[in-house]
């Protein structure tokens, strides 16, 4: 098969429900650390500074050129980088809030959307996936600070 043939095929083989994409999710994102203390370092939002979270991704590059993730505890498969990079910014955006306690500073997921990046097997329109960061950006200024959104509304970093 050709690029096409194979993306078409896909598109037709890998269909799932909002369900599978939420818990794949929930894989992916909250269940990627393998190791408790790094989850709770990266969780840790009373001791987790700047600092310290440039420290996490350093070490993680230096497990990585080493070919020592899976042994010290780091996301596994494909997209390592990727996962921890996504868990990085995420735990700096709770560092943000704490820092400035004025602003709003908060991270959401728009959910797996039909788009180039998900080679629109995603089971979201644009549109539906823009919804979130929309709610979102329309928070009251008394809103929370420091939270991560799903569709749903406010959820667990972990």
């Amino acid at each position: 098969m050709d690029v096409d043939q194979r993306v078409q095929w896909m598109k037709e083989n890998s269909k799932e429900t909002y369900e599978e994409a939420k818990e794949c999710m929930r894989t992916n994102y909250y269940g990627n650390f393998n190791s408790e203390e790094l989850k709770n370092e990266f969780n840790d939002v009373d001791n987790l500074t700047e600092k310290r979270l440039e420290e996490l991704l350093d070490s993680f590059l230096e497990d990585f050129k080493a070919n020592l993730i899976e042994a010290h505890g780091w996301p596994t498969g494909g997209s390592s980088a990727y996962k921890v990079a996504k868990a990085a910014l995420n735990a700096y955006t709770r560092i943000l809030a704490k820092k400035y306690p004025r602003m709003r500073i908060n991270c959401l997921t728009p959910g797996y959307v039909k788009s180039d990046m998900s080679m629109h097997m995603g089971v979201l329109t644009p549109e539906e996936g823009a919804s979130n960061p929309v709610k979102v950006a329309l928070l009251p200024d008394d809103g929370p600070t420091g939270a991560y959104f799903d569709r749903d509304g406010v959820a667990s970093f972990v």
